[in-house]
């Protein structure tokens, strides 16, 4: 099975809003800061927010590299 390299973004209801999923984790990003990192192999229903945890620093900045630079506005 090949390694896919990429993220898939999904855009949520409001502009600054994204969530960021890779092969093992999700991380959600929303219009006001805040932040939610998840191990989708272990946790797949999302119930432990991994984002202030230390030993998850390093792909959480993986993730939030992968942000869009900006957002179209809402109509």
């Amino acid at each position: 099975e090949a390694e896919w390299p990429n993220f898939a973004c999904t855009y949520l209801g409001r502009p600054g809003s994204v969530a960021i999923s890779g092969r093992k984790h999700r991380y959600i990003r929303y219009f006001n800061g805040d932040e939610e990192f998840y191990d989708i192999e272990k946790d797949p229903y999302e119930w432990h927010n991994l984002a202030n945890r230390v030993d998850y620093r390093g792909e959480l900045e993986t993730f939030r590299r992968a942000l869009p630079d900006s957002f179209v506005g809402s109509p």
